[in-house]
């Protein structure tokens, strides 16, 4: 029903205590596991600030609050502007497990079509830091 700017409207079905952050398993939010590909590497993202910042993004407030994305998934590496292969945006965005997407290059990926993105997905285009 949109943002209600903090006000809290008093109706019959109301939800007092959202429902923690989900979590994948056992992970803890600390730990990424690793993908078998030789174009994804084990990454943090922004380590050269500080690996917890993974733990902010569990305390969002508003109306994505509950959104996962990447958040306890492996991070991926695009290391090309191609539109598909190994490697690229599109070949991320395709898999099935969570995952933080984050880019080692700069440019401009020319897509051929529509680009799907599965679910629990974060595209961090924050990187590459330079």
């Amino acid at each position: 029903m949109g943002n209600c700017c903090g006000h809290v409207w008093k109706s019959g079905h109301q939800n007092h205590d959202p429902p923690p952050p989900y979590k994948y398993g056992s992970h803890s939010e600390s730990s990424v596991s690793k993908i078998e590909n030789s174009n994804m590497g084990l990454r943090f993202p922004y380590c050269d600030v500080d690996s917890s910042l993974r733990g902010l993004a569990g305390k969002a407030e508003g109306f994505g609050r509950l959104a996962v994305g990447g958040l306890h998934g492996a991070v991926y590496c695009v290391t090309t502007l191609a539109d598909d292969g190994p490697g690229s945006l599109r070949y991320g965005c395709r898999q099935k497990e969570p995952l933080w997407i984050i880019f080692e290059i700069s440019g401009t990926i020319e897509l051929s079509s529509h680009l799907s993105v599965s679910s629990y997905k974060t595209i961090d285009g924050a990187w590459p830091k330079d």
